[in-house]
């Protein structure tokens, strides 16, 4: 219960930090999002945590995973201009205002997709690996630009040693680790999911800026 408190005050500090509806959102569809994913994962064996609460999670999950969001959103902001004159991302976005509900569906399809993957496919890691590779290669030849390298780059190595450090001190547990007490795959998974946050950030610029 402390580290939840904690991190509801952290969350308030945040909204207040960060007054734009655009960051809000992300906090919203984060905390969603991840969670479903991680009480299908869950359901299915792929992790555990060490300490349940709820249906197998732990009770801050989804005020952590909106966090993640909304932090997320802002280190876009910084290594990819959204907002800028950019010429990649101008035509990025001018594709994108007309058919921008369009790619949000196949973002959550995609998302839907690679936690299917893992769910049911976990016991074979080098299976899961290929195909959230493919996954991850599908998404980055169709939406890219040379500004998102540094973006995937950043998701890559820090997500992959915050999970490798959250595996080693036990707060989940990988049913089938390869390497730190993680599966290869976590690295596909967080350069697929790099994009699909990047995506939305994109989407929903596009959206608010148009309205």
């Amino acid at each position: 219960m402390l580290l939840l408190g904690i991190i509801a005050a952290l969350s308030l500090f945040s909204f207040y930090l960060f007054p734009r509806n655009e960051d809000r959102l992300f906090f919203l569809v984060g905390a969603v999002m991840a969670t479903a994913g991680e009480l299908i994962a869950v359901r299915y064996g792929a992790w555990k945590y060490g300490v349940p609460q709820m249906f197998g999670i732990p009770i801050y999950l989804p005020l952590l995973w909106g966090l993640s969001a909304m932090y997320s959103r802002r280190i876009i902001n910084n290594l990819v201009p959204l907002r800028s004159s950019d010429k990649g991302v101008g035509f990025l976005k001018s594709r994108m205002v007309h058919k921008s509900g369009v790619k949000f569906l196949y973002d959550v399809i995609s998302y839907s997709l690679v936690i299917v993957v893992v769910a049911n496919l976990w016991k074979n890691n080098a299976l899961v690996a290929l195909l959230l590779f493919l996954i991850f290669l599908i998404h980055f030849l169709r939406f890219h630009t040379l500004n998102d390298i540094s973006w995937i780059l950043f998701s890559i190595v820090g997500g992959v040693l915050i999970d490798n450090i959250f595996a080693q001190t036990g707060v989940w547990t990988y049913a089938n680790p390869s390497f730190f007490g993680s599966p290869i795959w976590v690295i596909p998974a967080y350069a697929t999911f790099s994009l699909l946050v990047l995506r939305t950030a994109l989407i929903e610029d596009v959206l608010l800026s148009s309205s």
